[in-house]
């Protein structure tokens, strides 16, 4: 875990960087490697300064502050990004390069998007980063603070790192643009730490399925892109008959054991893009996606009629054979209606309707108004 007063620390650190160029930031007119410059060098840097800009851009500008500011750069436990409005690097510390996986140094006038080139540079989603998504392009072109988490993919030899990319740009006293600035963290660790509190949070610590949070949010993106491409998505909900002894005669791990081997089978049936929850108990829920109006139900049925065959089958649980069976109830969308709670009651309907038809089965929901003549 990583130490928060280390986090509380680099974050201050930028805040310092983030002043510092904002009172001394300077425009070079080519790449200068700051890390470096020893003593004459520095009178040499000055020079083109004064030679580049107006008095009035520079009077906050003096040697030594240079000096701080490189050495800050060089030091900072963060990488930090320069670029001018023109995508070329006026700036990049050893941590940025160290951070983006690149071979340094780098050639004079190298852009931004020569580094983005030079790299895997990806979404928080995976998505490869493209110039529309790029934080650095957006500070400058929306003249904006912006702060995203991207991911720089690495060889087979290294690990990926999870960057946090905040990225602004410097203006002069008028408001006009100078440059934009980006500092880099690295957030590997807290995104991992995030990534298993999110499974905590959205999957079911039995079995590792889905749970019904994370289920009920599949289902209104699964139903929005269903509305869009006028296809449909079928609700099996599956109830497991006679678990209850199984959990009163073997005992709780007995059922437990079970829980999971039942899982297992009815994801073994289903396609690689539908969705397998536990809502709880010995209930499971399973989203079918991509079906078409014509042929949804046919093929809900299909997958509800081998799931069923494949719980009948017996469960080794330790040295008892135990065998079980499921009562399905499925609801297709649109069809029996246009959202969650609708699509929930009427597959719950279809699924009692499976029981008391003698259990071991599977029904379609039938509305009853339409169903007497």
């Amino acid at each position: 875990m990583i130490d928060v007063t280390i986090f509380i620390r680099y974050y201050l650190d930028a805040l310092i960087l983030i002043s510092l160029l904002k009172g001394v930031f300077f425009l070079s007119p080519a790449n200068i490697p700051f890390e470096h410059l020893e003593g004459d060098g520095w009178d040499d840097v000055f020079s083109s300064f004064l030679n580049f800009g107006t008095s009035h851009d520079l009077k906050h500008i003096t040697r030594e502050s240079l000096k701080i500011l490189s050495t800050m750069l060089s030091q900072v436990p963060f990488g930090v990004v320069v670029v001018d409005i023109d995508d070329k690097i006026i700036l990049m510390n050893h941590t940025a390069e160290d951070l983006l996986k690149l071979d340094r140094p780098l050639k004079p006038q190298t852009t931004w998007s020569d580094v983005r080139a030079m790299t895997d540079m990806r979404s928080y989603k995976g998505i490869p980063l493209t110039e529309d998504m790029d934080p650095i392009y957006i500070a400058i072109r929306n003249m904006e603070c912006v702060a995203v988490n991207i991911l720089v993919k690495a060889s087979e030899q290294e690990s990926s790192n999870w960057l946090n990319v905040t990225s602004f740009p410097v203006t002069d006293s008028d408001g006009k643009f100078i440059a934009g600035v980006a500092t880099l963290f690295d957030v590997s660790e807290f995104k991992g730490i995030q990534d298993i509190l999110y499974h905590k949070a959205t999957h079911d610590p039995l079995t590792g399925l889905s749970n019904r949070t994370l289920f009920s949010a599949n289902l209104c993106k699964e139903f929005a892109r269903a509305k869009r491409k006028k296809s449909a998505c079928a609700l099996l909900v599956v109830d497991i008959d006679k678990f209850k002894r199984v959990n009163d005669s073997l005992g709780h791990a007995a059922g437990d054991d079970l829980l999971m081997k039942v899982a297992n089978r009815i994801s073994s049936e289903v396609r690689e893009s539908d969705v397998v929850a536990r809502l709880g108990g010995d209930e499971f829920a399973i989203l079918l996606t991509d079906l078409s109006l014509d042929n949804g139900l046919h093929v809900a049925g299909d997958i509800a009629d081998r799931i069923c065959r494949s719980i009948t089958n017996a469960f080794q649980i330790k040295d008892d054979e135990v065998y079980v069976s499921a009562s399905i109830g499925i609801s297709l969308y649109p069809t029996d209606g246009l959202d969650e709670t609708a699509i929930f009651t009427k597959a719950d309907a279809a699924m009692y309707k499976t029981k008391e038809n003698g259990r071991n089965g599977w029904s379609f929901w039938e509305d009853p108004d339409k169903s007497v003549s």
